[in-house]
C-alpha cells in the first residue's frame, strides 16, 4: 500500500504544504493556524494512517528526536534497568532511545559516539569509560549527561552514588553484625573508578576498624572471562585460606559469577558463608547463601538522568553549570 504524503495530504484539503508541516511539527498555534484547520489536518492524518518521513522532519525541526544511551553491558541488570527507566520518561516526550554497549573498550566507545554525532542524536545518556568520548561530545556542543561513573575534571552533568562511602558504610556495618567474618573481596576492571572506590571504601573500613585486611584476599578477576576466573581463583583462595567464612563482591557481575563458583566447587562451605554484594538483584533473595546487596536507586537514577537531560535540551545551552546528583543507597540485609 502506497503511504500517503505531505503533498497529497495539501491537495486533499486544499492547503499549502507549508501549512500542513507546520501543523504536523506541532507548530500550529505559534503560526496562528487556526483550531478547525488544526484538527481538521490531524483527523485527515488519522484517517489515512499518514506517517511523518524522520528524515524530512529532522530537516525541518532541526531535531531527529533520538538519544543515545552507551552503557558498558547492555545486558547488565543494572543498566538494563535504568535503561527502562530513562526510556519511560524520555518517550513521554516524543524522543526514541537507541542503546549502545561499549563492552568497557575507549575505542568501541568513541566509535558509537561518532556515529551518534553523525546520525544527529539529539543527546547522549551514558556511563562512560574514558575522558575522550566525554571530550568530543563537548566538541560537537551535544546535550550530555553521565550516569554512574564520574571521569575525572570531566566537566559533565552527572547523576549516581556516592560509591566510597557508600562501601565503606556497608563494609562497617557488616563487620560490625558478624564479628567473626574472615572476608575476601572480588573486583574486576579496578581501572574504573567506580569499582577502585568501592574497594578503598571497603580496605578503608577495614582500617577504621582496627583490622588487618591481607592483600591476597583481595582479588581482581578478568571482566572479559569473568566466569573461568572467578572459578580459578576463587577456588584458589579458598584452598589457601580456608578460613574464609564471607565475600564482599564489589559489583553485580562479580557476584552473580562468584555465587556461581560457589555453588559449583564449594557448597560444603556455603552453610557458614556470608556474602554482601554492591548492588542488588532479585536472585539474592532466593540465593544458596542469601546475599547482602547494596541496592542503588536504579529507578531514580534513570528518571533523574532522562529530566537533567531534557532541560538541557530545552534550554539549548550545553556549556550551563555543571550538575551533580548524588543519591543515598539502602542496604537489604540477609
Amino acid at each position: 500500500m502506497n503511504k500517503t504524503t505531505i503533498q497529497e495530504i495539501a491537495a486533499d484539503l486544499g492547503l499549502s504544504i507549508t501549512t500542513i508541516s507546520f501543523i504536523i511539527n506541532g507548530k500550529g498555534d505559534q503560526y496562528k493556524i487556526s483550531k478547525a484547520t488544526q484538527e481538521r489536518v490531524k483527523k485527515y492524518i488519522a484517517q489515512n494512517n499518514y506517517q511523518p518521513n524522520s528524515v524530512a522532519r529532522s530537516l525541518t525541526t532541526g531535531k531527529s528526536y533520538t538519544i543515545g544511551y552507551l552503557v558498558p553491558d547492555i545486558s547488565d541488570p543494572f543498566y538494563a534497568a535504568i535503561g527502562k527507566h530513562v526510556e519511560n520518561i524520555l518517550s513521554q516526550q516524543g524522543y526514541q532511545l537507541f542503546m549502545c554497549s561499549t563492552k568497557e573498550d575507549p575505542d568501541t566507545e568513541l566509535k558509537i559516539v561518532q556515529s551518534m554525532v553523525q546520525r544527529q542524536a539529539d543527546g547522549i545518556i551514558m556511563a562512560p569509560t574514558t575522558k575522550k568520548s566525554l571530550s568530543y561530545i563537548k566538541s560537537q556542543d551535544i546535550p550530555l549527561v553521565t550516569f554512574d561513573r564520574q571521569i575525572p575534571r570531566s566537566r559533565a552533568h552527572f547523576v549516581g552514588i556516592d560509591n566510597y562511602e557508600a562501601s565503606k558504610s556497608a563494609i562497617t556495618a557488616f563487620l560490625t553484625r558478624n564479628k567473626n567474618a574472615k572476608m575476601a573481596m572480588v573486583s574486576m576492571t579496578p581501572e574504573v573508578n567506580t569499582l577502585s572506590q568501592r574497594i578503598e571504601g571497603c580496605l578503608d573500613a577495614f582500617k577504621e576498624l582496627g583490622l588487618h585486611f591481607p592483600e591476597d584476599l583481595n582479588l581482581n578477576v578478568d571482566y572479559q572471562n569473568l566466569q573461568e576466573s572467578c572459578l580459578d581463583q576463587i577456588g584458589a583462595l579458598l584452598q589457601k585460606h580456608p578460613e574464609v567464612n564471607s565475600f564482599y563482591f564489589t559489583n553485580n557481575l562479580t557476584a552473580y559469577k562468584g555465587l556461581y563458583a560457589l555453588n559449583k566447587n564449594h557448597r560444603p562451605k556455603l552453610e557458614k558463608m556470608k556474602l554482601i554484594s554492591f548492588d542488588d538483584m532479585p536472585l539474592f533473595e532466593i540465593s544458596h547463601p542469601f546475599t547482602t546487596g547494596i541496592e542503588q536507586p536504579q529507578e531514580k537514577i534513570g528518571e533523574t538522568s532522562a529530566q537533567m537531560l531534557l532541560e538541557l535540551l530545552h534550554s539549548k545551552n550545553t556549556s550551563s553549570k555543571v550538575k551533580k546528583v548524588i543519591l543515598p543507597v539502602q542496604i537489604n540485609w540477609r
